[in-house]
């Protein structure tokens, strides 16, 4: 049976998801800050393919808002250039019960968002943690890269414009 909502709070999910491909730095902040983001946690092997700390570090003092970062490079996807990355990683990720444990209790002390780099959560091992985490400890979540496509592409303006060009 689904939960009962009893006031706005607790609609929202316990934990996001975020990929930074195809954003720039500052509009990967503008996501994390429209979001409350208060914990971003890297959940990548290597983080030199998008340093985080300078852009929270360079964005915090432009907004006036602070994001702050860990890193659970043992959460990373050493699969990840294998075609059966998914299933090798899922298992991979049944010895992490301690590791696990650690990130549900950030989770839920924090507004907290997870970090690879793919864009599509279905090419990237975040998904499967998220799935994870969601299946042993009854978290929600929501991927942000995907949240805001279809708030846009369902925002009042964008049925407007559907509406208009189907005229």
């Amino acid at each position: 049976m689904d939960k009962a909502y009893t006031n706005l709070k607790d609609m929202l999910p316990d934990f996001y998801i975020i990929g930074h491909e195809g954003l720039t730095p500052e509009e990967f902040f503008r996501l994390l800050m429209e979001n409350d983001i208060t914990l971003l946690i890297d959940v990548r092997m290597r983080g030199e393919t998008f340093p985080i700390e300078p852009v929270l570090k360079e964005y915090a003092n432009k907004y006036n808002y602070c994001v702050d970062y860990e890193w659970f490079r043992v959460l990373g996807n050493p699969f990840k250039d294998r075609d059966n990355w998914a299933e090798s990683y899922e298992a991979y990720l049944v010895g992490m019960d301690r590791e696990l444990e650690e990130l549900r209790n950030l989770i839920i002390q924090h507004h907290t968002c997870l970090f690879t780099d793919e864009s599509d959560p279905c090419c990237s091992h975040r998904l499967k943690l998220a799935e994870k985490l969601k299946k042993k400890f009854d978290l929600t979540y929501v991927d942000i890269n995907h949240a805001e496509t279809l708030a846009k592409k369902y925002s009042p303006k964008a049925m407007q414009a559907d509406d208009l060009a189907k005229k």
